[in-house]
């Protein structure tokens, strides 16, 4: 558990920033100069705040009231910063080795295969891409088993095939380590998709506290224009999906968590029911709740399960199609056009 309640005086704005955080990940969200950066700086060790306190777990790091200050180097917290931070001078596995508290070159090792680092681990950070460069951060960072993780705008470098490929493996790395993560970005959608809970920073202030996980009544919906998340609540709520043969179908059962991704233009739109037959063999109710029509392309606002997702439909089409925002709809996808990114 974390808790933080603390306030900071920068140079044009005064930063007051409250959360607690179990083991789920925040991010911090909003423009650059916002102080997101502070606040993982405060909780890192490496700024002091003016006052208020920080607990994680079972122990005080800061508390202004009483003079308490744990140095960045016993707070067992680790840091994946937006450059990276490797040594240059270091292969991959020496690199990792340097984040152990005890060092293990086989422990090192192991870390390093479970990221898929393993044939890279006598070669230089020099001579590796920009998405390897940031699994060797996160492998390094966990090497010291920390109690928390920071990560500092960590996809914002990385072009955008690679960006959406380590996502899929964040989630990944989240089925193999669930302690509680504080990340920054200044992207909205990537805040939507990867944290739990986001906190909207401006200036210095908090002026929005989101949770991502809504309730619906059989499924849970997480959904920001490709990707949907569902918490399966009963055995035969599930999509029927074109699968990776890497996933089982035995691990999708009540209270799994399943993300998706499903492309706007792969939805298809009828009033009420829909058509009696139709080959798709998905069927997601949906209440359309905004018609964008200054685009292109169309795009609808649905609200599904509690959240929302997003259409698009041509604008020719759109311009003959009979919705107003109030309308229930069905949405019918093809298995084929869902892609399992996580079960």
């Amino acid at each position: 558990m974390l808790e933080v309640i603390i306030q900071k005086t920068l140079d044009h704005f005064l930063l007051d920033c409250t959360f607690k955080l179990d083991r789920e990940v925040l991010a911090l969200q909003g423009e650059s100069g916002a102080g997101k950066t502070t606040v993982l700086n405060c909780l890192s060790g490496l700024v002091t705040p003016d006052k208020g306190r920080i607990r994680l777990n079972d122990k005080i790091l800061y508390d202004g009231a009483d003079g308490t200050f744990v140095p960045a180097r016993f707070r067992n917290v680790g840091c994946v910063f937006q450059n990276y931070a490797l040594f240059p001078h270091m292969t991959v596995l020496q690199n990792v080795t340097f984040g152990q508290k005890n060092p293990d070159r086989q422990a090192a090792w192991n870390l390093l295969e479970s990221f898929g680092l393993n044939h890279l681990a006598d070669v230089r950070p020099t001579c590796i891409s920009g998405g390897e460069k940031q699994r060797v951060a996160l492998a390094r960072a966990l090497a010291g088993d920390p109690d928390l993780l920071l990560m500092d705008e960590p996809f914002s470098a990385l072009d955008a095939d690679t960006r959406e490929k380590l996502y899929r493996e964040f989630f990944q790395f989240r089925s193999q380590w669930s302690g509680p993560v504080v990340m920054v970005t200044h992207n909205p959608l990537e805040a939507e998709f990867l944290a739990d809970k986001v906190l909207k920073i401006e200036e210095g202030t908090v002026i929005r506290e989101r949770y991502n996980h809504l309730e619906g009544t059989v499924l849970e919906y997480r959904r920001h224009e490709h990707y949907l998340e569902l918490t399966v609540r009963c055995a035969d709520a599930v999509l029927n999906i074109v699968k990776p043969d890497y996933f089982s179908m035995e691990n999708i059962r009540a209270g799994s968590p399943i993300l998706l991704t499903i492309k706007p233009e792969h939805l298809l739109l009828y009033r009420g029911n829909g058509p009696y037959w139709t080959s798709a063999d998905n069927r997601i109710p949906a209440r359309v709740l905004k018609i964008d029509r200054t685009r292109r392309s169309g795009k609808i606002l649905l609200e599904v399960g509690g959240n929302r997702l997003v259409g698009a439909v041509p604008l020719d089409i759109l311009a003959a199609m009979p919705l107003a925002p109030g309308d229930d709809i069905t949405c019918i996808v093809n298995g084929q056009d869902i892609e399992v990114l996580k079960i």
